[in-house]
């Protein structure tokens, strides 16, 4: 039993610590309209939520802010079941896998202690040699890790982080700072992977950010404009940093906006271009060029290229990391 506004800081302050990512009360409602019965009310409501129901919430609340890749938490057994009902054989093993973990865990492990899976892997070498056993076992590990992730109760999750995120700051903040990237945070490219329309909202300066995260991770140095008085240059592309006093190898200009980019807006680039002696422009939209823009680019074959929803798209699939693989508990 606990009031309403108890309810919301714990779902907050365990979303924080799972993912990094901080989600204000109304966040919280509005990404979980099918629990409004719970959510929705006077703060010092009494509420009866049981153990399943704050689960799927948390569960819920992890995938929407893309952390992890399925809203339904699924069965560890059945799903490797699944991943090896093709062989009969591997089905067989993988229960005596299961056997052999329960009984090292009953013998080795002491409560609250971490756990130490270098001699069960052992174990499994030893019984039942190398090779499908070892990752069967490795399949097995990581499953039980992510039932654990899952767990709100838990203290397991794939980073430490060193700081939770605002989920506001993606849609409010000039700021770029990160620890997770080098203009753009990882949290909201894995927000924007689950979230992709959201884009047309994010903040222009953490736009400007993702274009340059994109090309840092491709191996480029790029040079981010102060945001303001830029000139109309976002930012600099160059091959390394060591090129930085040569022409840039890419001019780009970001336009997160509804509207189509107007055909001045390429005159304009290319002007910068002819400036700047550079090899090439970019033009950044969450749209398209319009009609008469492309018509200005392709018939005066200017080197300008276009980045539009659908390359965003690609870029967001590319950079996103979900959290699958290690794991770490505090």
């Amino acid at each position: 039993m606990c009031n309403r506004i108890e309810l919301i800081t714990t779902l907050s302050e365990t979303i924080g610590y799972k993912s990094g990512v901080a989600l204000s009360k109304d966040e919280i409602i509005e990404r979980l309209p099918e629990y409004s019965d719970y959510l929705n009310g006077s703060d010092n409501d009494g509420l009866g939520v049981r153990s399943e129901v704050f689960e799927s919430m948390v569960v819920q609340l992890l995938y929407k802010i893309g952390n992890i890749s399925s809203p339904k938490p699924t069965s560890i057994i059945l799903e490797l079941y699944k991943k090896y009902s093709d062989n009969p054989a591997h089905q067989a093993l993988l229960v005596e896998i299961i056997e052999l973990f329960n009984k090292f865990i009953a013998e080795n492990q002491q409560e609250d202690d971490p756990i130490n899976l270098n001699p069960f892997m052992q174990l499994v070498l030893d019984t039942f040699g190398s090779g499908v056993p070892i990752k069967i076992a490795l399949d097995y590990i990581e499953a039980v890790q992510f039932g654990s992730y899952l767990f709100p109760w838990s203290e397991t999750r794939y980073i430490n982080w060193k700081d939770t995120i605002e989920l506001s700051k993606l849609f409010k903040s000039e700021s770029l700072s990160t620890y997770y990237g080098n203009f753009f945070d990882q949290r909201f490219v894995n927000y924007l992977y689950q979230n992709f329309d959201d884009i047309d909202k994010i903040h222009w300066r953490q736009f400007e950010g993702l274009t340059a995260e994109f090309y840092t991770r491709e191996g480029f140095h790029v040079n981010l404009g102060p945001g303001r008085d830029d000139g109309s240059i976002d930012a600099r592309v160059y091959p390394t940093k060591d090129d930085t006093d040569k022409p840039p190898l890419i001019l780009i200009q970001c336009k997160r906006q509804k509207d189509k980019v107007e055909k001045v807006i390429v005159k304009a680039l290319w002007a910068d271009i002819q400036e700047e002696n550079a090899k090439s422009g970019l033009i950044v939209t969450t749209n398209a060029l319009s009609p008469g823009a492309e018509k200005v680019r392709l018939a005066r074959a200017y080197p300008i290229q276009t980045a539009d929803r659908k390359k965003l798209r690609e870029w967001i699939m590319k950079m996103r990391s979900p959290s699958t693989g290690v794991f770490l508990g505090e």
